[in-house]
This record gives C-alpha cells, sequence and structure tokens, in this order.
C-alpha cells in the first residue's frame, strides 16, 4: 500500500534472493520486458491470418493502428519509401501500452521515470541522425551551418544550433515524463483526500461527493493523455526524421 503520492514511483528488487547481479531485476525493468513481450506477440499474431474476414477484434485493432501511423508519417515525411515505419509502430504500442497499463490500480506507471523516457528518447535520437547520414552524407552538417551565412557569426550560429538540436532529446522525454508522473501523482493525491474525508465517517461522507467526482473526471483524462502523449510523441519524432531527411 502506498501512503505517500510519490510512494508509487518507488523502485525495488524484483529478485532479491538472487547473487548473480544479472538476475536482480527491478520492477520498472520487469514492467518493461513484459509490455515488450506483449507488444511482441500482438504484432506477430496478424502473421497468422491472411484473410481479413478471420481475424480477431485485437488484430483489427493492430491494423488500424498501422494505417493511423501510416497516415501520420505520410504527412509529416516528404518521401516514398517508409522503411522506419516498423520502428516507429513499435515505439507507439510501447509508448500506448505502458502509457495504458499504468492506468490499472497499483500498476507501475514506466513512462514516468525519467530514465526510462530518456533512453527511448536517446536511442530514437540516434536513430534518427543515422537515417538522416545514410540519406544526406556528409551534406546533414547543413542543419547547423546554412548556405549563406557570414563566417563572423558562424561559429556562435553553430554553437546556438547544435544546443538546440541536441536538447530535442530532453524535449522528448521531458515531456513524456512530466505529464505522466505529475498526472498520477495528482489522482494519489486526490484518491487520498477523498478517503481520509470519508474515514473520518459517515457524516463526513457527503463531503467526499465533490473530490471522488473529480477523480473519476481526472481519471477519464489520464485516459486520453495516455493516447494523446503516445501520439504526440511519434507526431515529433516524424517531424524530427522529415528535417534530417529533408534537410529543413
Amino acid at each position: 500500500m502506498f501512503f505517500e503520492p510519490l510512494d508509487q514511483f518507488f523502485i525495488f528488487r524484483v529478485l532479491k534472493g538472487c547473487s548473480s547481479r544479472f538476475f536482480n531485476i527491478d520492477n520498472v525493468s520487469l514492467i518493461v520486458i513484459l509490455n515488450f513481450v506483449v507488444i511482441i506477440l500482438w504484432v506477430m499474431i496478424p502473421w497468422f491470418s491472411t484473410n481479413l474476414k478471420n481475424w480477431n477484434k485485437n488484430e483489427v485493432i493492430l491494423f488500424l493502428i498501422l494505417v493511423f501511423l501510416k497516415n501520420i508519417v505520410h504527412e509529416n515525411i516528404n518521401m516514398k519509401n517508409k522503411n522506419f515505419l516498423t520502428y516507429l509502430l513499435l515505439l507507439f504500442l510501447f509508448i500506448l501500452i505502458s502509457n495504458l497499463v499504468c492506468m490499472i490500480p497499483f500498476a507501475l506507471t514506466v513512462t514516468s521515470y525519467l530514465i526510462v523516457s530518456f533512453f527511448f528518447s536517446l536511442v530514437t535520437f540516434l536513430g534518427l541522425n543515422w537515417i538522416g547520414m545514410l540519406y544526406n552524407g556528409a551534406s546533414i552538417w547543413r542543419l547547423f551551418l546554412p548556405e549563406g551565412i557570414p563566417l563572423a557569426i558562424s561559429v556562435g550560429l553553430v554553437a546556438i544550433e547544435f544546443i538546440s538540436y541536441t536538447s530535442k532529446v530532453l524535449s522528448l522525454s521531458i515531456r513524456l515524463f512530466a505529464n505522466m508522473m505529475s498526472g498520477h501523482t495528482l489522482l494519489k493525491i486526490l484518491i487520498s483526500f477523498a478517503w481520509t474525508i470519508i474515514w473520518f465517517g459517515f457524516a463526513f461522507s457527503f463531503v467526499a461527493i465533490l473530490p471522488t467526482t473529480v477523480v473519476f473526471l481526472t481519471t477519464g483524462l489520464e485516459f486520453v493523455i495516455a493516447g494523446l502523449q503516445a501520439y504526440v510523441y511519434i507526431i515529433l519524432v516524424s517531424i524530427y526524421l522529415n528535417d534530417l531527411i529533408n534537410l529543413h
């Protein structure tokens, strides 16, 4: 049971009795692994169903998500070849499932940990740069120093552009981490407040109607934010990738 709003983010080892460091898995790592297992199994399901009429609702949902992401990529990336759509699909599903799993009572919110969101943002950022170098080669440095810039201000401009460019990693990670952590902290505070009022006795129970209503409304808002954060994350990744491919 959690007594403080931030206790829900406490990290502890799941396998405490194991002497080997390799198997000392904490609760965050365990949830991340389980989320990936669910995603991989979910993505592999349509491979065994070639006839759309035989698809179940989970396969149809996955197909709709794939079409949805394909439209996002088509609108934000000006190129015909979409070889990286698979990675965007896995990234979107991981963020979405991680955000939705945390809505289960006493479940862990892995996307509310800065180290987790920063890791995936850093890997994605490095992958985007690798794709940009494959498409443009050395011309990718034009992002930091556009043509026609006077030499006198080129050094300062390169430094400013480099800081702005690398800050995209923090922008991706902090946006996801801050929204999920703040939302669940607020939910915990509201639930504790409503429960405390009810605990004082039946005479004060009617007072808890307002905070309880706010809890239900905030929970619904958190479901919306869970999907919205995954959507915004993929939108930003697509925009960053378009800038690297087309050198905007």
